[in-house]
């Protein structure tokens, strides 16, 4: 007797399903985890890759706080929200912080 198995249509339909939304989840980086990335980097690097910031703010400590405000339309409104870069005093990116983004589907 022979144990193979026939695989019906539905079976075929749900693995693809679940091989593209394997596929999709991949490509997707939320908003924290492309904020890391930028940790270590330098200045310099993060101001060619994202340009002039809408507010720079010097602290007592020498550090700087790079923030870029982002507009998007969510349900026919439209929202603000910021992201901000610490950079120490070597020019390195030390930190991060956001408010008010959705998560991101484009790799940076």
């Amino acid at each position: 007797m022979s144990n193979n198995r026939i695989v019906t249509n539905n079976e075929t339909k749900i693995y693809g399903i679940i091989t593209i939304i394997l596929i999709c989840t991949s490509c997707i980086t939320t908003t924290s985890s492309m904020m890391k990335s930028w940790v270590g980097h330098s200045e310099t690097e993060l101001l060619i890759r994202w340009g002039a910031p809408d507010l720079v703010q010097n602290l007592p400590s020498g550090e700087k706080v790079y923030t870029w405000k982002r507009f998007y339309e969510n349900n026919q409104t439209l929202n603000v929200g910021r992201q901000s870069f610490v950079i120490d005093q070597n020019g390195i990116v030390e930190g991060w912080s956001y408010e008010n983004i959705p998560w991101l589907t484009r790799k940076y």
